[in-house]
């Protein structure tokens, strides 16, 4: 077999195997690859009392990640937070940069527990450990197709990557008869599995399985029966706080016994989900126009029909079952079903797959027909009450992270006929939700004379198929058709079906007329009924052909948008690839560059070959940069209420080390107003700012200071609500203002100020034009720099 340079091999000689043994036997401690005896009885000292337990955090999802909002997640986590509460002992975290840091800092007592971790050769003797808390089995993962490959303990002479130190002794068995390959991490396990250079992976299931549903390759792996073996999962405790032992292992039965540590193992995928099964269950809830439950028991509405729609053209076995509300918004499961549609949202997406999406409706606020509310609506309800149903998509758009003060008061409620009786009856003052599901609920209890539609949409809801995890295959079998779908004429029709304008003379209408002429003025003014019947006749009729040719415009206007978004995807997969294709060879590059350097060379071949590892690393960050900034302004997260106090104190927090190494700081000089924005975007742009005023800064205390203010002066121009950040940096000469915001534009010689492609500022510009807002500069060489931003600030109901 030729040998790769990146390949790492294990010689069978046994000498050579009892080596690397000792080297790996530190085994990957939250992925659960060790193995180890039980622990002999220790001696322990008392900790103080209700003192907080320290427990070790790294990044290794499912069992320790963060959500969108930057929370900690994951099953270790959150089983530490349970057993915390349990026992009554509060619980911090100590940031780790790897799995390798926090098992050390486990065994140096820096760190107390660690919850869900496989028992470690390296923490016996200073750790005691609980029941346990989850066992799963440990199998080879291949490439999807592959599965019928020989089971493990009879395959020979394949290529299995790992992870060291990710390999406990009890498996080297296996490995003895394969070629073992060496990765930095799983990730990089997993691409070359995928990309054909491995034969299989040998890593903890739940991890690898939960690394490549987050990368969307999922569909693409297999994991092999029978396993290598069980992985036991405990709650490992530093001797320092040994006593906790028995409060921990009471505390770990309850959560056993009550179900919530089964729901838990569940909810992060410890165990494996179920693979597609025959039939998959479709969850429909009453929500009409999009699913309807008819008194019969059949069901129909817009994302039914849809649905089977795209599962005919992809040959996919659909079976309806009719889902209670609560459940339908909890997602899809393997307990309850497999399959909806449904609003998506980020806390969705965090449970559930969704596709792409197959629907976009505004949401907007709707208030009493004779109430008093101008056409801008949001602008005017200051003070009111806003009501919005708890698990709608239009909920996130009207409740933010941070309330602001003078806003409006929103109240949740859990239905949508609950909602439309609350404004009905004046509890609310207005509520909000897309016309359309609001609408059709008005109209079934007729009401839809009682209510109308105010102002500009909050924003835009997007409706997608969405799928419980595992079932990677049938969602990229969607993602394929769905395209094509939308530009369809069955869609068409679909569209046409349930959100056409209906007319307004119907025959019941026609029949009240009538009547009313009748009693009101007899037969002596039927002539002139008939004529101003032939009146409104000819004018309903100039409005239906105005209609027609609205609805007409909207359609070819749908179908060059959606052609749009299809060219877009296009692009975008075009410039991966592309992107992908030009970074293979600079990384074989910077691999001979390295190789080169470990040869006995001359000084100057090994200056070379050190400049063209570095060449080869700064074009790789050059492509990686103009594929983000690519991607910028094509769409993003929901737009929410953010306050940039909170946003600048996560990214200090994150540079606090590298602040720390410069003698740099960032301080708050006013009070910061929320802007509407995309938090993660803002996050973005400010860190681009702040590093950029600690790197371009000679002062010996490097300030930033970051504030807001009604109104400035930059340029001759007037910025207003504006966003400042002040530096006490090397300052910016004017001769290169035009060149400031341009993508790889460096003011600077190559390494004066460190590494760098010089695209962070062009990356802020337009995150804040995007955001339809401007920034601009103040400054002079050596005295610093201000920069001013403007962005759109929350109305009153954030």
């Amino acid at each position: 077999m030729q040998r790769r340079p990146w390949m790492s091999t294990v010689p069978p000689d046994p000498r050579a195997w009892a080596a690397l043994a000792r080297r790996v036997a530190a085994a990957l401690a939250l992925a659960g690859l060790a193995h180890a005896p039980p622990a002999a009885a220790q001696e322990t000292r008392a900790p103080e009392a209700q003192a907080p337990l320290i427990v070790g955090y790294t990044y290794l999802p499912p069992f320790m990640y963060r959500y969108a909002d930057g929370a900690r997640g994951g099953f270790a986590v959150e089983l530490a937070e349970m057993l915390g509460a349990e026992i009554g002992v509060e619980v911090r975290y100590l940031e780790t940069g790897s799995v390798r840091d926090a098992v050390a800092a486990q065994v140096s007592g820096d760190s107390h527990m660690i919850a869900g971790i496989a028992r470690l050769a390296q923490l016996e003797g200073v750790n005691v450990f609980s029941a346990p808390v989850g066992a799963e089995p440990l199998r080879l993962i291949v490439r999807a197709g592959d599965e019928d490959a020989p089971a493990s303990p009879d395959i020979a002479g394949r290529r299995i990557g790992v992870v060291p130190p990710a390999v406990g002794s009890d498996v080297l068995t296996l490995l003895s008869a394969n070629v073992p390959v060496s990765h930095a991490t799983s990730e990089a396990a997993l691409m070359h599995l995928i990309s054909g250079d491995l034969d299989a992976v040998l890593n903890t299931n739940p991890s690898a399985f939960e690394l490549a549903r987050r990368a969307g390759i999922d569909h693409r792996i297999a994991f092999v029966d029978p396993p290598v073996r069980t992985v036991v999962r405990v709650v490992a405790l530093h001797e320092s706080r040994a006593d906790l032992l028995p409060a921990i292992d009471a505390a770990v039965g309850r959560l056993e016994e009550d179900g919530r540590l089964e729901a838990l193992r569940r909810k992060h995928f410890i165990e494996l989900p179920a693979p597609e099964p025959e039939v998959v269950t479709f969850g429909v809830a009453h929500l009409p126009p999009y699913m309807i439950v008819k008194p019969d028991g059949s069901f129909s509405g817009f994302a039914v029909e849809a649905m089977q729609d795209l599962a005919e053209i992809v040959g996919l076995k659909l079976e309806l079952r009719e889902t209670p509300r609560r459940e339908w918004a909890d997602g899809p499961t393997q307990e309850d079903f497999d399959l909806t549609v449904a609003p998506v949202t980020y806390k969705r997406r965090e449970r559930m797959d969704f596709t792409a999406a197959i629907g976009r409706v505004p949401a907007r606020l709707h208030v009493r027909a004779g109430a008093d509310a101008t056409e801008d609506g949001a602008a005017d309800l200051a003070g009111l009450t806003v009501g919005v149903v708890r698990r709608s998509g239009a909920y996130p758009l009207v409740v933010g992270d941070d309330a602001k003060e003078g806003g409006a008061v929103v109240v949740a409620f859990e239905t949508l006929p609950d909602l439309l009786t609350a404004l009905t009856d004046g509890t609310i003052d207005a509520a909000a939700s897309t016309e359309d599901s609001l609408m059709s609920a008005a109209e079934a209890r007729g009401f839809a004379d009682a209510i109308r539609p105010v102002g500009a949409p909050l924003g835009f809801i997007y409706r997608a198929p969405a799928l419980r995890v595992g079932l990677g295959a049938v969602r990229e079998r969607l993602n394929a058709v769905i395209p094509g779908y939308l530009i369809s004429t069955r869609y068409e029709a679909l569209q046409r079906k349930y959100f056409g304008v209906p007319a307004f003379w119907t025959a019941q209408r026609v029949y009240i007329a009538f009547g009313a002429g009748g009693v009101l003025f007899g037969g002596l003014l039927t002539y002139t009924l008939v004529q101003q019947q032939a009146a409104r006749r000819e004018e309903y009729r100039r409005q239906s052909e105005d209609l027609d040719r609205e609805k007409a415009h909207s359609h070819q206007l749908g179908i060059l948008v959606a052609e749009l978004e299809r060219s877009n995807r296009e692009l975008d997969e075009f410039a991966y690839i592309a992107s992908h294709d030009l970074k293979e060879p600079l990384r074989g590059i910077g691999i001979n560059a390295n190789f080169l350097m470990r040869e006995d060379l001359p000084a100057k071949a090994r200056e070379r070959a050190l400049r063209m590892g570095r060449l080869a690393g700064r074009m790789e960050q050059l492509i990686s940069d103009l594929m983000f900034f690519s991607r910028l302004g094509r769409g993003g997260e929901a737009r929410e209420a953010v306050r940039p106090d909170s946003v600048i104190e996560a990214i200090a927090a994150e540079l606090s080390e590298w602040l720390d190494e410069r003698r740099g700081e960032v301080v708050q000089v006013t009070v910061l107003p929320a802007f509407q924005a995309e938090r993660t975007k803002l996050k973005t742009a400010l860190q681009n700012l702040i590093v950029n005023s600690i790197k371009f800064n000679d002062s010996a205390i490097k300030r930033v200071e970051i504030g807001f203010v009604a109104e400035a002066e930059v340029n001759r121009r007037m910025f207003r609500n504006a966003l400042f950040l002040r530096d006490n940096g090397i300052g910016i000469d004017d001769r290169h203002r035009d060149k400031v915001f341009r993508i790889f534009s460096r003011l600077n010689r190559e390494g004066e100020y460190g590494e760098g492609t010089g695209s962070g500022l062009a990356f802020v510009r337009k995150i804040v034009e995007e955001h339809g807002g401007e920034i601009d500069f103040v400054s002079k060489r050596g005295t610093g720099t201000t920069f001013y931003l403007t962005l759109p600030l929350v109305d009153r109901l954030a």
